[in-house]
């Protein structure tokens, strides 16, 4: 059966003659153009605050697995939305777990602290000769120690705040999954509850239906034996 108007090779073909492999190839293929036109995500970036991860499945598929009834809309929006979350957001939920003991911030500290006594000493050369300033032996000398504790003192003072800045960030990452998992409990906790009601209000408006109609059964059979009694 074809609906739409448009040539055969253009018709949306639904009712009967179609199938749920063909409706969910349709939107397969849309989503896919869709996908291919947005930005791919970089997987070498190494900065601080960010998740690296490969995209393993992106030609995850359901198609296999069985359907109570396929044949709604529904069931195949609802099972295309499986699909949507597996290759999309499922690895990044997997690194964004493993991220709670990172240690990027910490790790970061030497790299900086090393920058910045470069530069400081590079400063400190430049205005000697800028001013055209010899330093002797002792003083040389004693700049390179007043140097090193600086270094020292400035690796041991960012390490100690990267580590509490590191915990902070990895406290709340972890309260954030608590939250998410809450939320994902509280949520299919709701839809059982609702299946069981509706499931209860079911067999009630079944159990009311079987009475009514045994209830209508024996009325007729009352009138109908009352019928015949006053023929004879």
């Amino acid at each position: 059966m074809v609906y739409g108007g448009k040539e055969p090779e253009e018709a949306i073909v639904r009712g009967p003659d179609a199938t749920r492999q063909e409706r969910r190839a349709r939107r397969k293929a849309a989503n896919a153009a869709a996908t291919s036109a947005m930005p791919t995500r970089p997987t070498n970036n190494k900065s601080i605050g960010t998740l690296n991860f490969e995209n393993t499945k992106n030609n995850y598929s359901v198609d296999a697995m069985p359907i109570g009834d396929p044949k709604t809309e529904m069931a195949d929006f609802l099972t295309e939305q499986h699909e949507r979350f597996v290759t999309d957001f499922s690895d990044y939920e997997s690194a964004l777990v493993d991220a709670r003991n990172d240690t990027s911030i910490i790790d970061a500290v030497p790299e900086t602290v090393a920058n910045q006594t470069q530069i400081a000493e590079g400063t400190a050369e430049r205005n000697r000769q800028r001013y055209g300033y010899q330093q002797t032996g002792a003083e040389r000398t004693e700049d390179e120690r007043t140097m090193q504790r600086q270094t020292s003192l400035n690796l041991a003072g960012g390490t100690n705040n990267a580590r509490l800045a590191q915990r902070d960030a990895n406290q709340q990452l972890v309260g954030s999954l608590f939250n998410i998992g809450q939320g994902v409990y509280n949520s299919a906790t709701s839809g059982l509850l609702n299946s069981s009601q509706m499931q209860a209000q079911r067999n009630m408006a079944f159990s009311n239906a079987k009475t009514a109609h045994k209830q209508q059964s024996i009325g007729f059979v009352s009138k109908l034996g009352s019928a015949l009694a006053s023929f004879l």
